[in-house]
């Protein structure tokens, strides 16, 4: 298998376990806050799909008028690095759009995976220095990876709401 081969699987592995663990977190507790964390399910998911669209899209090729169609700056701007999520979910798109947008870059990034394959992927990355992403090809596999360290605080959240663990 290569590297780019590896990255996809990965990617569909950790949202294949990201997908589980919200499935049977009950959507009434999304924009719930438990003590003492300061964040929910909803803004993780959607930083989630920011993340994966700035990750696989923005930082690896040129951004398509197709890939501004799945998710618009202002969602983006609910949920970038540096956002503090707050409980009032007026404040966010409603969760039926932060799932559908989640759901829908994820499929658009594995549709158009062919993209990557005429590319350098130990090329640099289109992004400002970063501290774990340096090609394209480290932007695809930390994607996985920053969506899993995310999903552990999804579990947690889940934890602290009540709801039983996920093995």
């Amino acid at each position: 298998m290569d590297e780019l081969e590896f990255a996809r699987q990965q990617i569909i592995a950790t949202r294949r376990y990201t997908q589980k663990l919200l499935d049977i977190t009950p959507a009434d507790r999304w924009f719930s806050f438990p003590e003492p964390v300061h964040t929910h399910i909803a803004w993780q998911v959607g930083h989630l799909a920011m993340a994966q669209f700035r990750l696989c899209i923005y930082y690896v090729r040129p951004v398509l008028a197709e890939d501004q169609a799945v998710i618009s700056d202002a969602f983006m701007s609910h949920f970038r690095a540096g956002t503090r999520p707050v409980a009032d979910p007026a404040a966010y798109p409603p969760l039926d759009e932060i799932l559908r947008t989640f759901n829908a870059i994820h499929e658009h990034i594995l549709g158009n995976w062919w993209r990557y394959a005429e590319m350098d992927m130990h090329e640099h990355a289109n992004c400002h220095p970063h501290r774990v992403v340096t090609t394209r090809l480290d932007a695809l596999t930390w994607a996985a990876r920053h969506e899993m360290l995310h999903t552990g605080q999804i579990g947690l959240l889940r934890r602290l709401l009540g709801c039983e663990s996920m093995w």
